[in-house]
């Protein structure tokens, strides 16, 4: 499905769906943990959760894009530097990345994130 949803419709659809089901699911996990208070910082942290809550869907999204990259450059575009690579040394380089999209730390208030140059 990978290869062929970038150039056939009804695969693109397909595609479509199966991700939009995992960003949601991502969404959901943000909240939920948010609701177990996994995510509070006190009064600050209460704010700063309030407006990256607004952003859940987009962090979803953008974590679900960032994976579905790597899978393509991974297994489609095999480079080589992915292909040599050892999965916990990606995994562990990869982590912080992702970990930014999906924490409350990530520049919730819309704000540039650190080393963006914004």
């Amino acid at each position: 499905m990978l290869r062929s949803m970038l150039t056939d419709p009804a695969s693109a659809e397909r595609a479509r769906e199966a991700l939009g089901r995992q960003v949601r699911a991502v969404g959901e996990g943000l909240r939920e943990g948010r609701r177990d208070g996994r995510a509070d910082g006190g009064a600050a942290g209460s704010e700063a959760s309030a407006a990256a809550d607004g952003d859940v869907e987009l962090r979803a999204a953008l974590s679900v894009a960032a994976v579905l990259g790597v899978t393509i450059a991974h297994q489609l575009l095999e480079l080589p530097v992915l292909r040599e690579a050892e999965a916990a040394r990606a995994a562990a380089l990869l982590r912080p990345a992702l970990r930014a999209l999906l924490d409350d730390e990530g520049a919730p208030d819309g704000g540039p994130v650190a080393g963006s140059g914004s």
